[in-house]
C-alpha cells in the first residue's frame, strides 16, 4: 500500500508497479479502467477576515489580485486549479507550494493566500477558515479507483476491485456544496 499524489499513483499503475490506486481521474483516461468514487466541485478557501469570506459565491475572475497557496505539482488538484484559473484568463500568483494540507491551512489562516479545495475537504476546515462556492465556472474534482486497462490482474486483485466497488459505490460521499 502506498500513499502519493494522483500523478504518481497513475504513473505507477500505468507502469505496472501498482495493480490499482485511488487518484484524481485524468482528462485522458483511455488506458485506464476506473469507477468514480467522489465527484465534487471545488470551493474557494479564505481566512474569515478576507474580503471574500462573507460572499455566498465567487467567480474565478474575482481572484485576479489574489495570492495562491497550492499543493505541489505532484498533485492533480493543483493542475485542475491552475488550468481553471488560466481558462478564466488569470495567471495565478502562487506564493507557496506544499504537499501538506495542514501547512496550506496555516498559510491561509495567516492571511498569506487563498486556495481552492474539494468541498468535502473545505467543509472540514477549522472555523477560522471559510469555504465559498465557486461559480462562473464551477470547477470539478473527480476521485476514482483506477487500474490499467487490459492488465493481467490476479484473482485477488480482481476480487478486491469488485469488493471496493461494491462497498464504495453504495457509500459514495456527496458533500453538501460548500457552506450549505
Amino acid at each position: 500500500m502506498e500513499e502519493d499524489g494522483s500523478k504518481a499513483i497513475e504513473e505507477k499503475v500505468m507502469k505496472g508497479q501498482l495493480d490499482f490506486g485511488v487518484a484524481v481521474l485524468p482528462d485522458e483516461h483511455a488506458s485506464l479502467d476506473y469507477y468514480s468514487i467522489i465527484e465534487e466541485k471545488l470551493c474557494l478557501v479564505v481566512p474569515d477576515i478576507h474580503q471574500l469570506a462573507h460572499q455566498k459565491q465567487v467567480a474565478l475572475s474575482e481572484l485576479e489580485a489574489e495570492h495562491f497557496i497550492m499543493f505541489t505539482q505532484d498533485f492533480s488538484l493543483r493542475n485542475i486549479v491552475v488550468t481553471a484559473l488560466r481558462n478564466a484568463g488569470l495567471e495565478p500568483k502562487i506564493v507557496s507550494e506544499t504537499s501538506q494540507l495542514d501547512f496550506i491551512e496555516e498559510m491561509i489562516a495567516a492571511n498569506l493566500g487563498i486556495t481552492l479545495l474539494p468541498e468535502s475537504v473545505a467543509n472540514k476546515l477549522p472555523d477560522h477558515l471559510v469555504a465559498v462556492e465557486v461559480k462562473d465556472p464551477h470547477v470539478e474534482w473527480n476521485l476514482a479507483f483506477i487500474w490499467k486497462k487490459n492488465a493481467h490482474l490476479s484473482q485477488v486483485a480482481r476480487r478486491f476491485i469488485q469488493f471496493t466497488h461494491d462497498k464504495l459505490i453504495e457509500k459514495t460521499y456527496h458533500a453538501p456544496y460548500c457552506d450549505e
